[in-house]
């Protein structure tokens, strides 16, 4: 039970701090700033690129790990595949280009459509583990 609320905690931290990093420049995190008529950006988005990947794959594990908390027998099942799963998934997201240069952007995968497509395997797969452990404890009891 500890070690899933220590993962709550951290997953909501993940994501209040990955919202802040998508929004620098409603928290006043850019260094430099431009303006287009009336519309004012940030002009270096280092942390809007790595804020949005971590908002979008903490807001498929802020679930999973409250769940964790109601199913806590589940939770070392869930964090060997963890373990392995969101280094795994940072490499993936790190490597994916930020933007598409394709004159198709039908076919283009840029970093934000790899966070959602690893943050959802991320969660369907945790789901599974989580139920398949849990029926798992149930029959044996």
């Amino acid at each position: 039970m500890k070690h899933s609320v220590i993962g709550f905690l951290f997953a909501s931290l993940a994501t209040v701090a990955g919202y802040i990093f998508s929004h620098p420049l409603v928290f006043g995190l850019c260094i430099r700033t431009y303006q287009f008529s009336n519309y004012i950006g940030c002009a270096d988005d280092s942390i809007e690129i790595v804020g949005v990947p971590l908002f979008i794959f903490a807001l498929f594990t802020l679930p999973i790990t409250f769940i964790l908390i109601l199913f806590p027998k589940a939770f070392s099942s869930w964090f060997k595949f963890a373990l392995w799963w969101v280094p795994f998934s940072i490499l993936v997201i790190t490597i994916t280009p930020t933007t598409s240069n394709s004159w198709m952007p039908l076919y283009s995968f840029v970093r934000e459509d790899t966070a959602w497509f690893m943050g959802g395997v991320f969660a369907v797969i945790s789901l599974g583990i989580i139920v398949w452990k849990t029926t798992a404890l149930r029959k044996k009891n």
